[in-house]
């Protein structure tokens, strides 16, 4: 499921990432999912490494994603692209972490601070459609 607000049209971007993947429960690769996002961002797009956070599996508590949400959330402004990535499991309103849920009202209350009017946020996880009004 993508999610988006309206982009704007101006100048130089900068281009900023969460992405997260948790794989388990017997549904692979959902880990490599988000590595082969990585990878597509950085060698297709020309994103710099440095712009993009990578949590997969243990490194993925909630702790560890809130806190790079808000770094995000800290480093980008009005004209900047934003991208948030999740391949986890889900269930309805909320995406599995490693140690814990992230609800949708979480996700969405990290949102409420940013400046970019060009962001996406990429749920691959069951029930994703409950996070349809994260980013509006």
């Amino acid at each position: 499921m993508l999610l988006y607000r309206q982009s704007v049209d101006s100048g130089d971007r900068n281009f900023l990432a969460v992405v997260v993947g948790v794989d388990g429960g017997g549904v692979g690769n959902l880990d490599n999912d988000a590595q082969d996002f990585v990878n597509v961002f950085i060698n297709i797009y020309g994103c710099p490494s440095e712009n993009i956070v990578l949590l997969l599996n243990s490194q993925a508590t909630k702790s560890a994603v809130i806190n790079d949400l808000e770094w995000l959330r800290d480093q980008e402004v009005q004209m900047d692209g934003v991208v948030i990535f999740f391949s986890t499991h889900g269930s309805v309103g909320q995406l599995h972490l490693y140690d814990d849920f992230l609800g949708d009202r979480e996700l969405s209350n990290v949102f409420l601070d940013f400046e970019s009017h060009n962001i996406l946020v990429m749920v691959l996880a069951c029930y994703s459609g409950s996070f349809l009004n994260v980013a509006a």
